[in-house]
């Protein structure tokens, strides 16, 4: 009801919410058509198949590997931390129903922040990356790498929920 009355940017935050709100009650089918939709405005595609969403995850892994995990830190702009604020939750929204379109938005999410050199978003993401790492989505072997990476990131940068996403990713790692 909300998104029928508000226009603009105020109806594309809350059909992402509504998206994720979706996701996280279970319902798959119209959480996933409503993710799709908030993020076609921001030039991301969906996949819609299995087979889309395995290539597109491939895809960011082996762009993300050629890139390297090194970045300059500098100052977000409100538009491109928008647009992996977006990113960032729909990986997270959508990874408890479908691993593999999540994991393919979570690499994205990590490749675009360490080009903008945003350090708040890269923490997360590189949190994210453990979490992949921890499922067989590449060398788990890097894991304690990526936990440094993450530890040093946050002694200059104020990500509470990297901070917290972190804990849980380290016990994670270190029970399995």
């Amino acid at each position: 009801a909300a998104m029928q009355v508000a226009s603009g940017e105020a109806a594309h935050a809350l059909e992402q919410r509504a998206a994720e709100q979706y996701l996280f009650s279970g319902r798959l089918e119209e959480g996933r058509a409503l993710l799709a939709r908030s993020l076609r405005r921001h030039g991301v595609r969906l996949p819609t198949s299995n087979a889309g969403a395995s290539a597109a995850l491939r895809f960011e892994r082996a762009r993300l590997l050629l890139r390297g995990l090194d970045f300059r830190e500098r100052a977000p702009d409100p538009t491109t931390t928008h647009r992996l604020d977006v990113l960032n939750n729909s990986g997270v929204a959508l990874g408890r129903l479908d691993s593999v379109r999540a994991s393919a938005l979570i690499a994205r999410h990590l490749r675009l922040a360490l080009e903008a050199g945003d350090a708040a978003h890269v923490a997360s993401g590189l949190t994210d990356e453990i979490w992949n790492r921890t499922l067989g989505i590449g060398d788990v072997a890097e894991v304690p790498d990526l936990i440094a990476r993450v530890e040093a990131l946050l002694l200059r940068t104020d990500a509470p929920v990297a901070r917290l996403g972190l804990h849980f990713m380290r016990g994670y790692y270190y029970l399995n």
